[in-house]
């Protein structure tokens, strides 16, 4: 009967020291070295349109698509890679799950505040030049921040962006530490169980 609970031992692993942190962080460096080979794969087919072009739009193109684009893969792999090696390293004898967690939501509000930073910068610039109004312009069309193509509309894009991603990355830092703080008072509360036993 016990050969047929094959998933026995491999349940038991899981909760074996470091293997969870070390799954995960290997997860986080391969998506990080995806991401860096799908952002220089679109960097370099970004330039098969250049000659659809005129000569204003393939630097107007290639700044506000190619580098753009480029840029914001290269943080996105760095703060992957970063908050990889924080699992790995992290070393917690009692929980598990909990450390993954914590560096997780910080990398997700990361991630998302520099994306949210880097299209309101591209929305502005786009504002600036009278070319549209940029990715981050039309997902936010209710605040009226771009009522005319003015520089004040542009800079109030921009402006927004930074507020955004600065209130992102504030909530998934606060929910990070959060998480510690409970496990935290966990510890506290079983040591005093413990001595009043």
């Amino acid at each position: 009967m016990n050969k047929l609970f094959f998933m026995e031992p491999i349940i038991k692993s899981l909760s074996k020291k470091n293997l969870l942190q070390e799954i995960f962080s290997g997860i986080l460096k391969g998506l990080a070295i995806l991401i860096a080979l799908t952002t220089l794969w679109t960097f370099f087919k970004g330039f098969d349109v250049f000659h659809y072009l005129d000569f204003g739009q393939k630097i107007i193109y290639f700044f506000f698509f190619n580098m753009l684009a480029l840029i914001t893969g290269f943080i996105i792999c760095q703060i992957l890679w970063i908050r990889s090696e924080d699992i790995r390293q992290e070393r917690n004898e009692e929980y598990k799950a909990i450390p993954i967690f914590k560096y997780m939501i910080k990398a997700f509000g990361e991630i998302y505040g520099v994306c949210v930073i880097i299209a309101g910068f591209s929305s502005m610039i786009f504002v600036w030049l009278k070319i549209g109004r940029g990715l981050y312009a039309e997902l936010i069309p209710n605040l009226g921040l771009v009522s005319s193509d003015t520089f004040l509309s542009g800079l109030l894009l921009f402006l927004s962006a930074i507020i955004i991603s600065g209130f992102v990355i504030f909530i998934t830092y606060y929910l990070a530490e959060l998480t510690s703080v409970l496990v935290d008072i966990a510890k506290n509360i079983r040591e005093l169980n413990k001595k009043s036993t």
